[in-house]
């Protein structure tokens, strides 16, 4: 929301900055007991969740009528928590401290009230407070750090829970950020003392199908070539198709060498230390 600042942290309040001709100070909810680790608006942005040090997960809804923010609902938890985020509108996810599960919240269509429906297991340990957990709507993926441990959980429409990578990074002491487009993860941790972008890129269907048929073809055209008398009739297509796959793979490895060289320099220039 390009209008609305939410802050939450140890002095035990949610508070709101709202902009029309400039930014100005509108809210504050006092209605904590500790410290707020972790704040997520919802799609519609007329829902906002936040996970509290004392086993508490509160629910906010902003009204139509004066846009005022007010608490909709407490969950009490068994186990505390500092990361969780909105999938949808009915839908969020909610990482207990330290253990080795994410817990999913849905919505009742009945009363309106969210209640646990699901665990998803994942890799955990030690672990420090550190680190969103994001939803990228553009991948259907959650991202979530538990311990030294970043699981990307993929979401399929069936609302199944998949993890398609799990990354160790051999500390707790990690931190980090998923692009919007899903495309890089910015990570920084007490080992390397480094900042790192790992390329979260997904061949496309049509790139696979296209490589699955030049394979095809090589290996086709391989096994006709053992029972030709004449090889000359098949060395020219052998060419063709193995130096088009040389060339392809060289393409793309040049391609990452300059999108690396390029991610380092525009980090060179814009970071500040």
């Amino acid at each position: 929301m390009k209008n609305l600042i939410v802050s939450g942290s140890s002095d035990k309040k949610i508070k709101f900055w709202q902009k029309e001709n400039q930014w100005a100070f509108s809210q504050t909810i006092t209605d904590l007991n500790s410290t707020v680790y972790a704040l997520s608006l919802n799609e519609s942005q007329n829902k906002l969740i936040s996970c509290v040090w004392d086993y508490l997960i509160m629910v906010m809804e902003q009204s139509e009528q004066n846009k005022y923010w007010t608490v909709i609902q407490k969950i009490a938890v068994k186990i505390k928590g500092c990361r969780l985020c909105f999938i949808d509108n009915n839908t969020f996810a909610f990482q207990p401290f330290e253990k080795e599960y994410v817990h999913i919240y849905e919505m009742s269509n009945t009363n309106k009230q969210f209640t646990k429906t699901k665990d998803i297991p994942v890799e955990g340990g030690q672990d420090y407070n550190f680190f969103p957990q994001q939803f990228i709507k553009s991948k259907c993926m959650l991202v979530n750090k538990n311990g030294s441990n970043v699981s990307l959980i993929r979401i399929k429409s069936n609302f199944e829970f998949i993890i398609q990578q799990s990354i160790d990074f051999r500390t707790h002491f990690a931190f980090g950020y998923m692009t919007d487009d899903g495309q890089y993860l910015v990570t920084w941790d007490d080992n390397s003392k480094e900042l790192d972008q790992i390329i979260l890129r997904i061949m496309s269907q049509m790139f696979i199908q296209y490589l699955s048929y030049i394979c095809f073809k090589f290996l086709t055209q391989h096994q006709i070539s053992n029972r030709c008398k004449d090889c000359n009739n098949y060395l020219p297509g052998y060419n063709n198709h193995f130096f088009m796959f040389l060339n392809l793979i060289t393409f793309i490895i040049n391609c990452m060498i300059q999108q690396q060289l390029f991610i380092n320099q525009l980090f060179k220039k814009t970071m500040v230390f």
